[in-house]
């Protein structure tokens, strides 16, 4: 009964990749949701490309900069 408890442990704990992530949909997604609350197509397009981005594990470093309107 212990090795079943300690295999299924493993097992569920082992890593596992999904392959569900579409990044086109994600960022389809995203952008679209952005307009939607009112963010203009620039606006929306970095919100969408940075999730994206973040999301797909690509983002090394994170830079903040002001943006004056």
């Amino acid at each position: 009964m212990q090795t079943c408890v300690a295999l299924l442990a493993v097992l569920l704990g082992w890593p596992v990749s999904v392959a569900a992530y579409e990044s086109d949909v994600h960022y389809g997604l995203t952008r679209w949701l952005a307009l939607k609350a009112g963010f203009d197509p620039g606006q929306a397009d970095a919100i969408a490309l940075g999730n994206q981005r973040l999301d797909g594990g690509l983002v090394d470093t994170l830079t903040m900069s002001a943006e004056i309107a």
